[in-house]
C-alpha cells in the first residue's frame, strides 16, 4: 500500500515556520518525519525533531536540554548567546501551551520540532498528556522567536 502525506504548499512568509513546525510535530511515523524533514530542507528550512516523556516535573527538567541539544546537533542554531536565548524562549512558550507547568501531576509524551528559516525560529510540541490513562488526550503548543 502506497503512503500519501499532506501536500504542503509553502510560501515565503515568515509565518511558514509555525505551520511547518506544527505539521512536523504531528507526524505519526519516523518515515513521515523524514519525508517532511527532507522536503523542508530542500526548500531552505533547517529543522529537527526530538522527544521528551515523563511526569511534568521530569519533562520540565529535560525539555530545554532536549530542544537545545537537538538544535545544536543538527545545526538549526549556532552556539551564540542570541540564538541560544531565542530557542530557549521559544521552548518555554511552547511548554506553556502544552501545560507542562500544571500544578496537577500529569504524564506527558511529547514530540518537539524546531523549524528555522532565515531569522525566524519556531518550536512546536505535540503529544499526549494525562492525569490517568483513561484521561489521556492530545495537547499542542508553539513558541516563535525572531533571531
Amino acid at each position: 500500500m502506497e503512503k500519501s502525506y499532506i501536500n504542503v504548499q509553502i510560501g515565503n512568509e515568515k509565518n511558514e515556520v509555525e505551520r511547518l513546525a506544527i505539521l512536523l510535530a504531528m507526524t505519526q511515523s519516523h518515515e513521515e518525519e523524514k519525508y517532511y524533514i527532507d522536503m523542508y530542507q530542500n526548500m531552505g528550512y533547517k529543522c529537527v525533531v526530538t522527544g521528551v516523556a515523563g511526569m511534568n516535573d521530569e519533562v520540565r527538567k529535560k525539555l530545554v536540554s532536549a530542544v537545545v541539544g537537538a538544535s545544536l546537533n543538527e545545526r538549526v542554531i549556532d552556539k551564540t548567546q542570541h540564538e541560544m536565548h531565542a530557542v530557549i524562549h521559544a521552548t518555554a512558550d511552547a511548554a506553556m501551551g502544552v501545560r507542562v507547568d500544571s500544578p496537577v501531576s500529569q504524564s506527558f509524551q511529547l514530540k518537539a520540532t524546531i523549524v528555522r528559516r532565515d531569522n525566524w525560529l519556531c518550536v512546536a510540541m505535540y503529544g499526549n498528556m494525562a492525569v490517568h490513562k483513561v484521561t489521556n488526550h492530545k495537547t499542542i503548543g508553539i513558541g516563535v522567536m525572531h533571531l
